[in-house]
């Protein structure tokens, strides 16, 4: 019968050596890089080839037609510019914000001249500020926009983005969509061209038809 001590295999455990940094190609001045995750990253190294092919490739897409990404006004008329933008609160807790939602049946949807794509079951988000400006920068109107039915259908007014919440639409100086949207269609000239960041999510919010409410964007 075998001892007790001798009832296995003998395993022996050996420490692994500290790594040695001063020939690592992928380390500076001997020591890992601390900029981040890729600590190990090389230094990047000039390569003529890659940096003329890259050179090429911005040439390349100078030379592309763009003409289809521009807005049809030939310049033989003067045009009136105009930024709107929208500031929307929360009627969801999703990100969808194709269209907008009031959050408590949509009832705007069955208004007159109310295009429909504006309204969206699926979305996320309704208006609760618009402004717009002229092209000299001028303050043309700026809209407190009210929840329908007192805000029953809102989630967050996303202060932290908006700068809006419960005291601000829902007080004596907010105005209806329906109302906020006559407002804008009164200040708006139909041969105005639309600009800004995203300015087609903004007109698509707002309800506002090319070539009526306004020419191009």
């Amino acid at each position: 019968m075998k001892g007790i001590g001798n009832s296995g295999p003998n395993h022996s455990f050996t420490q692994s050596p500290p790594p040695v940094y001063s020939n690592n190609p992928y380390t500076t001045k001997g020591k890992p890089s601390p900029s981040g995750p890729n600590r190990f990253r090389p230094a990047r190294v000039f390569d003529p080839l890659k940096a003329r092919a890259i050179a090429l490739s911005k040439e390349a897409q100078d030379r592309e037609d763009r003409s289809k990404f521009v807005s049809p006004v030939d310049g033989s008329e003067e045009r009136t510019f105009f930024s709107i933008d929208v500031e929307c609160i929360a009627t969801g807790y999703g990100s969808c914000a194709r269209g907008i939602n009031d959050g408590c049946g949509n009832e705007g949807r069955n208004g007159a001249d109310v295009p429909p794509t504006q309204f969206n079951d699926r979305s996320q988000r309704y208006p609760g500020r618009v402004a717009m400006v002229d092209s000299d920068g001028n303050l043309v109107t700026d809209i407190i926009i009210r929840p329908p039915q007192d805000g029953k259908g809102v989630v967050s007014y996303l202060t932290a983005l908006t700068g809006l919440n419960e005291e601000i639409c829902l007080g004596p100086d907010a105005k209806p969509l329906s109302e906020a949207l006559k407002i804008i269609r009164e200040a708006l000239p139909n041969d105005a061209v639309l600009v800004g960041q995203s300015i087609d999510h903004d007109i698509a919010w707002l309800g506002l038809t090319s070539g009526k409410d306004f020419a191009y964007s």
